[in-house]
């Protein structure tokens, strides 16, 4: 049996909430706000203000990150009131003080976990229960607590007794609300903290106790809908953890870990595997529109929302791979409820995975069209027709005629006329989970209690990594929000409940000259259901640090950290303990 702790975690985001309202020439609501949700957000301002959603839009440029601070509605309503109050635009903009303690945070939990094992590693049993702060009132309140064991358990789900109880609490606190992992880096704190413990116990390599235990590929999931009424199951279609742990253990040295000369240094590797989820299975709705140019260029529509990850960079890419034209010939425009598809918005990993689907759609709807028009212009059949290099092509005869001859001819020709352009929308039951495994390399200085990090190994699973370096950049920067939990000291408070932290330099969040170095590789797999074999990786590698840096640190001196922050005075206290 053990029990763990996590405190607040701020999203530290560049840009602050930001939003701008007023009236436009037709007099209706015209919001343009740094939101990660722009259609929940009209639809819940038509309901605070009781006025019809016709009468309101939402614009949302490209904004400054968000990691989920901006999923939830926040300034919108104040400053909408404000602008009718002045009849005048009015901007909002929140100060850092008031991002940090007054709009939404990374809720506090404690979990503890009890297990069953038998002597040769085999789980039979895992208890988890988990109670978590809200703050104030109760945004995401009973979601994210849920999320605590339905995230992280899926890597045990052959477990054949399996319970989960948890609890929302409401204090005097910070509000709480949705940040990147959602739940699962509190979940993956115990699960993979506790898992070290077992094999501590049996004398048995963590990896070795992991591999007899871990979920696979073709193995029916059936711990990520333990909350669930019904019986419930997710066919895993892909996985390569088993790949990831190799690729990780090998790029560690979990094998040869060299000790230093002092006596009173200590080396020792520690590693935790990883999950997450793409989407939220049957709560999902991405929708895009596709349009071409004369000139054989497009402009692709989304409600989706780029927040920084890329997510237009690679909306382009799975339109042009359809289209075989370049990415650059692909423009993606910002999301605005007047214009843009409909999109439940930029959260739960869901963009690339429901969104992507939708637009590969709207692609090959609009490839049809091409077909079409290319026929009656080559005189062919469309059976025989095949698209790339910004033309359609006969493979019977080898003639072709370029996007551009058909965008024109499209438009302005003699015989047919029609705008070449492609809708569609993607909702769907699977929620193909992405995996990964986090390795660490430490070195712990018993007589102060202080570690250094080597390196920290993070090996992901995405299925097919439609952009390579936009992948690398997800895991370096979720890796460093995920060290900052383990290691800052987040969100204080004084006796009165008072915050503490009032500004960045206030915040004990990791500089670039902290940052120990990080190693991203990245296992291929192919998921079926997703676009061109993709599944997500925004959010999963903010749950491993924690967990393996803990790991680590018991390896190397034998002192178990459960309550994080991980710091060398708690280490010190463990060893003089000893």
């Amino acid at each position: 049996e053990t029990e763990w702790e996590t405190p607040y975690q701020s999203h530290c985001v560049p840009e602050p909430h930001t939003t701008i309202a007023h009236r436009d020439e037709d007099n209706r609501y015209h919001l343009i706000s740094s939101t990660q949700v722009p259609y929940h957000t009209r639809r819940q301002l038509a309901h605070l203000f009781d006025v019809p959603i016709r009468d309101i839009r939402v614009s949302k440029p490209r904004i400054g990150a968000g990691f989920g601070s901006k999923q939830g509605m926040a300034i919108e309503p104040i400053t909408l009131a404000l602008s009718e109050a002045a009849d005048r635009p009015v901007m909002v903009e929140t100060t850092r003080r008031e991002q940090f303690h007054a709009v939404r945070n990374r809720r506090p939990a404690r979990v503890r976990l009890r297990s069953v094992v038998t002597d040769d590693g085999d789980l039979e049993a895992l208890d988890m229960e988990a109670v978590t702060n809200s703050g104030a009132y109760g945004p995401h309140g009973m979601t994210v607590a849920s999320a605590v064991g339905k995230k992280p358990l899926p890597l045990y789900t052959h477990t054949p007794n399996i319970r989960f109880e948890f609890t929302a609490v409401h204090t005097n606190l910070p509000i709480a609300g949705a940040i990147r992992g959602y739940g699962a880096p509190q979940g993956h704190l115990a699960i993979e903290g506790h898992m070290d413990e077992i094999a501590r116990e049996l004398d048995m390599d963590p990896i070795e106790l992991r591999s007899r235990n871990v979920i696979s590929e073709g193995d029916l999931d059936v711990a990520s809908g333990i909350l669930k009424d019904k019986d419930y199951g997710r066919r895993i279609r892909s996985c390569g953890l088993d790949e990831c742990i190799a690729e990780g253990r090998a790029a560690i040295g979990w094998d040869d870990v060299d000790q230093p000369e002092a006596d009173h240094r200590h080396r020792a590797c520690g590693m935790a595997l990883t999950v997450q989820g793409s989407g939220v299975p049957g709560d999902e709705l991405g929708a895009a529109h596709i349009k071409m140019n004369e000139d054989g260029s497009f402009i692709l529509q989304t409600g989706a929302v780029d927040i920084g990850p890329g997510a237009d960079t690679v909306m382009a890419q799975i339109a042009a791979e359809v289209l075989g034209v370049s990415p650059a010939d692909v423009l993606v425009q910002p999301s605005d409820t007047d214009i843009s598809p409909f999109d439940h918005g930029a959260y739960a990993s869901s963009t690339t995975y429901i969104t992507g689907q939708a637009v590969k759609k709207a692609a090959e709807d609009a490839r049809e069209m091409l077909f079409e028009f290319a026929a009656r212009m080559l005189d062919e059949p469309e059976s025989a027709l095949t698209i790339g290099d910004e033309a359609v092509v006969s493979e019977q005869t080898g003639e072709s005629v370029s996007l551009e001859d058909i965008g024109y001819e499209s438009m302005y020709g003699d015989e047919v006329r029609a705008h070449v352009m492609g809708e569609a929308s993607h909702c769907t039951e699977e929620s193909p989970p992405p995996f990964g495994a986090q390795f660490l390399d430490v070195t712990v200085d018993e007589e102060t209690g202080e570690f250094e990090i080597h390196d920290m190994v993070y090996v992901v699973d995405c299925g097919v990594a439609l952009n390579p370096a936009l992948v690398e950049g997800q895991i370096e920067g979720a890796v460093h929000m995920s060290y900052e939990l383990a290691t800052g000291d987040g969100i204080t408070f004084d006796e009165d409940g008072q915050p503490e932290v009032l500004s960045f330099r206030g915040y004990d969040m990791p500089t670039t000259a902290d940052q120990p170095p990080i190693t991203s590789r990245i296992v291929e797999t192919h998921e079926p259901t997703g676009p061109f074999g993709a599944k997500s990786v925004a959010e999963i590698p903010t749950n491993g640090v924690p967990p393996a840096l803990s790991n680590a640190i018991r390896r190397a001196v034998g002192v178990r950290i459960t309550d994080m922050p991980i710091t060398p005075e708690k280490v010190k206290a463990g060893l003089d303990d000893e």
